[in-house]
């Protein structure tokens, strides 16, 4: 085998057992980088609904809302 293949191969194994090891640990910290990235375009407003009677799926769910207003921008 040849040295490039060789040092890429065992670059690539030892990628990947840290993103293995990394892993758990990655995911919830990126999910809170995210949130606190798109904090600003939340909106504190809430549904008053039992979701659990509702069985809306989201097209007409957003339909429904939508309906509401005059020339809705969705």
């Amino acid at each position: 085998m040849s040295p490039e293949i060789t040092s890429k191969t065992s670059t690539n194994i030892l990628y990947k057992a840290l993103r293995y090891c990394l892993l758990p640990f990655y995911n919830p910290l990126r999910h809170r980088l995210i949130i606190r990235k798109w904090r600003h375009h939340a909106d504190a407003r809430t549904l008053d609904w039992d979701w659990s009677k509702t069985n809306f799926n989201r097209i007409a769910l957003v339909n429904l809302l939508l309906s509401k207003f005059k020339d809705p921008d969705y």
